[in-house]
């Protein structure tokens, strides 16, 4: 479902919200909660997404996206705060370097070690094909995160 369904669903949602604000059959009353239930299920889909999309291009999540995650998807949420964890263990070891070949020695380092975790992944036969995509987004995630930050790290 896509954002545009979405915003119709409310908005013959609102309109039969203030036509007819008490409801006299039963029937009418399954319908309208079934109809809730939908939206509700929508945006905590296209919530999840958007966040998930920020998890892939390397941005850092605020405190109530993390919450969000925590209450609605705790996998998401695991994952989210173990790239957290890593890019900022990452960040304190580029603040450490004590010239700029130095850092980018170990953007690269880190940068190959993920790639050698990807290839590993993907050329491991016991893997299913679910599980190797599931990792390799992850591994994909952590890369994001680490560019941005060496990217971030660059510019100060």
């Amino acid at each position: 479902m896509n954002i545009q369904n979405v915003q119709n669903i409310q908005s013959i949602w609102h309109k039969y919200e203030y036509k007819k604000p008490f409801s006299s059959k039963p029937d009418e009353d399954k319908h309208v909660s079934a109809m809730k239930k939908q939206l509700d299920d929508s945006n905590k889909s296209i919530r999840l997404q958007r966040i998930e999309s920020k998890l892939k291009t390397g941005a850092r999540l605020t405190g109530s996206e993390k919450n969000y995650l925590r209450e609605n998807s705790p996998d998401m949420y695991e994952k989210a705060v173990r790239i957290e964890i890593e890019r900022d263990e990452y960040r304190w070891r580029l603040e450490r370097c004590k010239t700029k070949e130095e850092a980018k020695s170990l953007n690269t380092v880190k940068m190959q070690t993920l790639l050698c975790e990807a290839m590993s992944i993907s050329s491991n036969p016991s893997i299913s094909g679910a599980n190797k995509e599931e990792l390799l987004t992850f591994i994909s995630m952590r890369a994001a995160a680490i560019s941005r930050e060496y990217s971030d790290f660059s510019k100060s």
